[in-house]
């Protein structure tokens, strides 16, 4: 559904920014990765949500051409 894929492609967009601002997010304690996710959305939280909704179109596109192709290789098979 378009909520759940918002929702990734939120997740993904906040992704990005958290790599881009804290290239060690991976090694940070767990109260260091909270504070950093605060900050990050603090300063970043409309970009965020405008880069998401760009990046669920082409989630929804690729989405789209998986279940295609998925559904010619069942008939394929068939």
């Amino acid at each position: 559904s378009s909520v759940k894929l918002l929702s990734a492609a939120k997740k993904k967009t906040v992704m990005a920014f958290r790599k881009k601002l804290y290239p060690g997010y991976k090694d940070m304690a767990m109260p260091q990765k909270v504070k950093a996710d605060q900050v990050v959305l603090q300063r970043f939280g409309a970009k965020i949500d405008k880069v998401a909704k760009k990046t669920a179109k082409k989630m929804k596109a690729k989405e789209v051409e998986r279940i295609a192709s998925l559904k010619a290789k069942e008939k394929d098979e068939s």
